[in-house]
């Protein structure tokens, strides 16, 4: 199946153009691109390892996340990506943003020009054990104490993957612990 991703400005807004998300990462087109640190009500956060098949970060931990179709805004994209690679049915109002940022990198060739938005989203740690996951994409899940995840972090270790701002995510979770 072709995706297709809305193409944005400068300033993160849609222009009214799409394309396709290979033509869009050849010629380096600003996207958008959603990310969420799912967390549980214990204060346990879900990583998921990716698939050894996948063409970027094969084999790495990493937090749920993706392209935001065209015509979906990031809300809608981070709970279709929750659903679509751990089976599990989000509310909007367990989803709070923690922050954008712009980044462009390129790999081979690959131009990645984005948008990227980060969420945490809570959800019950009994919810943990009824995630399917999708093969294609994931080859497993795991809970983290936020200690472990803070360590991770500040290693470096190259088995995982987070977005530049997670700091700030795992700081929000926190504070969402000590209200």
């Amino acid at each position: 199946m072709t995706e297709y991703l809305d193409i944005l400005d400068e300033n993160g807004n849609k222009t009214g153009e799409k394309d396709t998300r290979e033509n869009i990462h050849k010629k380096g087109l600003l996207h958008s691109e959603v990310a969420a640190f799912i967390y549980t009500n214990s204060g346990k956060i879900l990583l998921q390892k990716r698939a050894s098949n996948k063409k970027t970060y094969a084999d790495i931990w990493s937090v749920t996340g993706g392209h935001v179709l065209s015509g979906e805004n990031n809300e809608e994209a981070i709970i279709r990506e929750i659903k679509e690679e751990l089976d599990l049915n989000i509310k909007i109002e367990n989803i709070t943003l923690v922050a954008t940022y712009k980044s462009k990198r390129i790999k081979d060739d690959v131009i990645n020009n984005k948008f990227f938005s980060t969420y945490i989203v809570e959800i019950n740690e009994d919810d943990f054990f009824k995630i399917t996951i999708q093969t294609e994409e994931l080859e497993d899940v795991k809970l983290f104490s936020i200690e472990e995840i803070e360590n991770i972090i500040t290693s470096n270790d190259k088995n995982y993957k987070f977005p530049q701002n997670a700091e700030i995510s795992i700081k929000q979770i926190k504070e969402n612990f000590n209200k």
